[in-house]
């Protein structure tokens, strides 16, 4: 009896992305298999930004979800074309960023149940004095979602490891130079906390 591949039912268009995408994960793989499709990369960057939503407001977090989605997305992206445009690999930016943005919808996918269980305080509530300790469950979730933030960050250096033909701790250094430069960014723009 031959066996059925769990991916069998899905498009070949669609499975040949996800299969890639769980391969970097692994930290396998490399950007360059991804197919050089600009209507790829803008519909996984619309699919970003939509979860980027979503979870934000599962987190109660209302203060320009949009700008936050969008410049937090936009600014690696930025940052990527700049790192290839230096060395000289610009002709690898639509793949490379198709794969930051697929590994970057697939942490968020994984981050979006921490969402649903954490509980935000309570809209129009008083604030206290003096802010109430966090109970175990959400110090739980904020150690799942530094854990998803560190493998994210090691999956974004693997990636441009493979697409600037550099040594991992370089490519991790940048890559940590970018979520420091989008958090900076976020703080000048928008006040984030």
């Amino acid at each position: 009896m031959p066996r059925v591949c769990a991916m069998s039912s899905v498009p070949p268009s669609v499975a040949g992305p996800v299969r890639l995408t769980l391969d970097l994960a692994r930290l396998r793989g490399d950007p360059g298999d991804f197919p050089y499709s600009p209507a790829l990369l803008g519909g996984l960057f619309a699919a970003c930004v939509a979860l980027d939503l979503l979870t934000a407001q599962s987190l109660g977090n209302g203060d320009n979800p949009i700008a936050h989605a969008l410049i937090g997305e936009s600014v690696v992206l930025a940052l990527c074309w700049i790192a290839l445009r230096i060395r000289g690999l610009e002709h690898r930016y639509v793949q490379t960023a198709t794969a930051l943005v697929a590994c970057s919808l697939m942490v968020t996918l994984a981050q979006f149940p921490l969402a649903l269980l954490f509980t935000p305080p309570v809209a129009g509530a008083v604030p206290a004095a003096v802010p109430a300790p966090p109970d175990p469950l959400q110090v739980l979730i904020s150690f799942g979602f530094l854990a998803l933030l560190a493998w994210q960050t090691l999956i974004n250096a693997h990636i441009m490891r493979h697409a600037m033909q550099a040594t991992y701790s370089f490519a991790l250094t940048l890559v940590v130079t970018w979520v420091i430069a989008s958090l900076a960014i976020e703080q000048i723009l928008l006040g984030a906390p």
